[in-house]
């Protein structure tokens, strides 16, 4: 804490007055720089666009994904910060469903798959793209890994079978 209280300008008395540990930093900043983005792209945005805003917001946050594994490690033995991603986790799927089934009434995605499991794949990659920016993995592949994942769960799409619109999301 004294590194921190240091690097900010504060002192450690300060930083404890708003933070009972590390880990409840660690918390807000995981939330400000990673969960507010997923809530707000998924909550503001009305298209299909919000699957690629949200990949570009990890390639920006890149540096702070490794602190999201960080946390999730110190979960095992700090129930406070296991619920709270538990929380979030939960927090994001909920929203994600519904932005699925809303595309889905919408005809942008197609009706025949359960919005749940589409939300539940969708996480999965996302998480697997944090994995990959944390170890180094080169960001043209893991853009193209993206791009081959979203059109594996949208090849239902009604409006636009040939993913030609999907093209545009991504630097070829």
């Amino acid at each position: 804490m004294d590194d921190i209280a240091a690097e900010v300008g504060v002192s450690k008395a300060s930083l404890y007055s708003y933070f009972k540990s590390k880990e409840g930093i660690l918390l807000v900043t995981v939330d400000q720089a990673l969960t507010e983005p997923f809530i707000k792209t998924f909550n503001e945005n009305k298209s299909v666009d919000a699957f690629k805003d949200y990949y570009h917001t990890l390639a920006v946050f890149e540096g702070l994904l490794h602190l999201n594994y960080v946390l999730i490690s110190l979960a095992n033995d700090n129930d406070d910060i296991k619920f709270k991603l538990i929380e979030t986790y939960e927090t994001k799927l909920k929203l994600l469903t519904r932005f699925v089934s809303k595309q889905q009434s919408l005809g942008e995605l197609g009706s025949d798959l359960d919005p749940s499991v589409v939300a539940q794949l969708l996480m999965s990659v996302y998480g697997n793209i944090t994995l990959e920016f944390i170890v180094g993995v080169d960001e043209k592949r893991i853009s193209k890994e993206f791009e081959g994942a979203l059109k594996l769960i949208l090849e239902n799409k009604e409006v636009d079978k040939d993913q030609s619109n999907l093209n545009s999301f991504f630097k070829t």
